[in-house]
């Protein structure tokens, strides 16, 4: 009997012996870093943490990076490991940092950031990596623990980076309106995921356009709310999709009158067909609800247009210069904010002037010096120089009526009103 329960006993620790080995094995301690994607000049962060830490004391790792395209500007520990030793003041690669709490008496079993790099990128790259290599890692015990290593690939642009766009729109309390997304400096890509924001206060989102920018598109949640995730996956493609323009038009009504609310979109996820991540700059739009019918000066300008149609062959000079002056001035206003009684006041003073232009027809012919033909209408004179209407028609210098003036209007003006000033 006393046999049979030591066996019994012996297998139930060999057991649990195994299974503990199996849990410790699938939850292997190691290193964690993100992807980047910045621009040439662009200072960034990447943090380090350790995850399925077992319980340790003491811990050193080294950075590893190329410096022709980054360059290490400090390190920050955040604390999470006890014991940190101050790296060497000369920072190159690969570089040393450690952690040694030696009084440590109970292992230390946090999962987190321990310590945050700042780098600043030096030189365009499609891809650079920097790597996160475990030298020595010991518990209370002495014993050694490895944590598995990490890289993060970083992408560096010489100008600008990936990006989204989000126009900026002044609309009415009570519009429908469309507000366009775009994408900007495309890398190529065959996937994104991006949720818009938008405050349903004073907006909301009744639908969407995809412009098919990009293949794949998803049609996202019939419930629509904020945030709102749009999503593109094109799972056979085999060349990345470097489009740039107009990704999605959104439709919204405003409902509440506002200085200022905000559409942002905020990015997820980016890869390529190698299934590489990238990063595309968030964005928002500036979106000014009125309560009131913004003025236009549409009227005014045409107004001003039909002003300048009109010419000195069928009005005296001197209406004309005043209705062209009229329009030089209103030009102006038009061209700035004005208030709507501002714009309607200008457009009837000019429509006023182009019902009171002096017209030709009611003057007739006094005399022809040989350069200048004298009109008069019984209260007004008006003269008019012949040589600056040869080939053109003029009312009151086509005297032969062929609708034109040349030499045989001056013929007849010679003959029938000619008189030598």
């Amino acid at each position: 009997m006393k046999r049979k329960l030591l066996s019994f006993i012996l297998a139930a620790a060999i057991v649990l012996t195994c299974f503990s080995i199996s849990a410790f094995a699938s939850e292997t301690p190691k290193y964690s870093i993100s992807d980047k994607t910045v621009t040439v000049g662009e200072e960034f962060e990447i943090s380090v943490m350790i995850n399925n830490n077992p319980g340790i004391i003491s811990n050193r790792l080294k950075v590893v990076y190329d410096s022709e395209c980054v360059s290490l500007i400090s390190v920050e520990n955040t604390g999470l490991l006890n014991g940190f030793t101050q790296p060497s003041p000369t920072v190159s690669s690969p570089y040393t940092l450690r952690w040694a709490d030696s009084l440590a008496s109970n292992n230390n079993i946090s999962n987190g950031t321990i310590a945050v790099l700042r780098f600043k990128a030096v030189k365009e790259t499609e891809e650079t990596i920097v790597g996160i290599e475990h030298s020595e890692a010991r518990n209370v015990n002495g014993q050694k623990i490895t944590f598995s290593n990490a890289s993060s690939r970083l992408v560096i642009y010489s100008e600008n980076s990936p990006e989204y766009s989000v126009e900026n729109k002044s609309v009415n309390k009570g519009d429908t309106f469309t507000l366009n997304i775009s994408l900007n400096n495309n890398p190529g890509i065959t996937s994104d995921r991006f949720k818009v924001y938008y405050d349903i206060e004073y907006l909301e989102l009744k639908s969407f356009k995809n412009r098919n920018l990009l293949n794949g598109f998803t049609t996202p949640s019939p419930t629509i709310s904020s945030p709102y995730t749009f999503r593109w996956a094109d799972s056979l493609a085999t060349v990345d999709n470097t489009n740039n323009g107009v990704l999605i038009e959104l439709t919204f009504v405003a409902l509440k009158e506002t200085n200022e609310t905000i559409v942002s979109v905020e990015h997820i996820e980016s890869r390529n067909s190698s299934g590489a991540k990238f990063n595309f700059d968030n964005a928002s739009g500036k979106i000014t609800i009125s309560d009131k019918i913004p003025s236009d000066p549409a009227a005014l300008l045409a107004a001003i247009n039909e002003a300048r149609s009109y010419t000195d062959s069928d009005y005296t000079k001197e209406s004309i210069e005043a209705l062209y002056a009229l329009a030089d001035e209103y030009t102006v206003l038009a061209n700035s904010e004005a208030s709507q009684n501002e714009y309607d006041s200008a457009t009837a003073e000019i429509i006023n002037a182009i019902r009171n232009l002096d017209s030709l027809t009611n003057y007739s012919i006094s005399l022809f010096n040989g350069t200048c033909v004298i009109l008069s209408d019984g209260e007004k004179t008006t003269s008019i120089v012949f040589a600056e209407h040869i080939n053109e028609r003029c009312v009151a210098l086509d005297v032969v009526e062929d609708g034109i003036v040349n030499a045989k209007d001056y013929a007849y003006l010679l003959r029938n009103h000619y008189i030598e000033s």
